[in-house]
């Protein structure tokens, strides 16, 4: 089954490249690689600190046919069941968490496979899940980066177009 899953306590990712569909909030995507958005708590027992990870598993996708400032296509993580590389799957925009380093504003869309899927029902079902995920996401940037927060889908689909427009500018 693919769509949004739960695993315990965590959330199951899957990601993919995509050709965007713009009568609708579907988009066609490759899955390119695994990863684990992971953020750490500190908890203090008794006697001792200790550290609980939380982590979302999944997939790291890019968008073909975009182009974003640091010369890279647009990157994406896809709610759901993971797939294997080179997997083709339609997903559903949700958003896009938008945020800045050295090299400027890095955005990555975020989608599933569930076309009832909204940030207001993930964050319900899953408590906490877009700060896992907003955290993860600088943490895969590296230091010195800075979230700037989540935005709508239809600023998603308004990111996806910027993109294919610098792609065919530079092309």
């Amino acid at each position: 089954m693919r769509g949004l899953v739960a695993l315990g306590t965590l959330l199951v990712l899957v990601s993919g490249c995509a050709t965007l569909n713009l009568g609708g909030r579907g988009v066609n995507v490759v899955v390119e690689k695994p990863v684990t958005l992971h953020w750490g708590i500190k908890k203090y027992n008794p006697g001792h600190l200790q550290y609980q990870h939380e982590g979302i598993p999944g997939n790291l996708a890019t968008i073909p046919r975009t182009l974003t400032p640091q010369n890279r296509p647009l990157a994406a993580i896809i709610l759901g069941s993971p797939l294997p590389a080179g997997d083709r799957v339609t997903i559903h925009i949700l958003g896009v968490h938008e945020q800045v380093n050295r090299n400027g504003l890095i955005s990555t869309i975020i989608a599933t496979t569930d076309v009832e899927a909204n940030f207001e029902s993930l964050e319900k079902r899953f408590t906490g899940a877009l700060g896992v995920i907003e955290a993860g996401l600088v943490q895969l940037q590296g230091s010195g980066s800075r979230s700037l927060g989540f935005r709508s889908e239809k600023q998603a689909l308004q990111t996806i177009q910027r993109y294919r427009k610098s792609y065919r500018a530079d092309g």
